[in-house]
């Protein structure tokens, strides 16, 4: 018995050793934010950030994570790190915004918000 789960174990040792997937993580964490457990997806967006720095998109779900949080001198910062790299990045601009508006930084919050609007009317 103890030989065929040793045998089990060096079997599947090659599946042990894999470095996590980046695109598996990622949807993990979407799937903790659905959830409403943003504090479990924080630290993995902040996990893929690190790893691919200039990834906008990683940035702007990391900051819709903060946000969500209510960290939103995070999320701002997020938000403007994500900017840097897509200035175009209208969701952004809007959690920008956002959270500028909770931190109470108003003209900050009114011209991102500007921005917004002015891109979309409606």
């Amino acid at each position: 018995m103890l030989l065929a789960a040793i045998a089990v174990v060096l079997l599947d040792w090659p599946a042990f050793a894999q470095p996590p997937d980046p695109a598996r993580e990622a949807q993990l964490a979407q799937e903790l934010v659905t959830a409403g457990k943003v504090d479990e997806a924080i630290p993995i967006y902040q996990s893929l950030v690190r790893k691919s720095p200039n990834n906008p998109v990683l940035l702007l779900n990391l900051c819709v994570a903060e946000y969500t949080a209510r960290r939103y001198r995070e999320a701002a910062t997020t938000a403007a790190a994500a900017l840097k790299l897509q200035p175009d990045l209208l969701p952004a601009r809007l959690f920008l915004g956002a959270s500028n508006l909770e931190l109470g930084q108003l003209p900050a919050a009114i011209d991102s918000l500007k921005t917004v609007v002015a891109a979309n009317p409606r």
